[in-house]
């Protein structure tokens, strides 16, 4: 299967921004132009955990986005993975960790 030549102008405009050192770019255009493992690498590189999540979610690979949440301290998306997952204490782990970035116990 040959790439044509809108997906060949895509993957020079990928490549260019990441060579300038634009990988975030590099990654929405990936990821708008459905190409969504590239997406996966590059958001990785630049360790956009919320993006790589969401591109996980679009791939259906949830357990592969809990896990990018976790990383990235989005606990309360990682908890909304971990309950579709039907994983009741990891979600309650989540949950609990969210709490206490939003409501941190201030010691005297």
């Amino acid at each position: 299967m040959n790439p044509t030549p809108e997906q060949l102008k895509t993957e020079a405009e990928i490549n260019k921004l990441v060579q300038e050192g634009e990988v975030d770019d590099a990654a929405r255009l990936a990821e708008e132009k459905g190409l969504l493992d590239k997406a996966v690498v590059l958001y990785e590189k630049c360790s956009d955990f919320r993006r790589l999540g969401r591109v996980y979610e679009k791939l259906n690979q949830l357990k592969k986005a809990m896990f990018a949440y976790e990383r990235g301290k989005i606990y309360d998306e990682a908890a909304r993975i971990a309950n579709k997952l039907g994983e009741k204490k990891k979600a309650e782990y989540f949950n609990g960790l969210y709490q206490r970035q939003e409501f941190p116990a201030y010691n005297r």
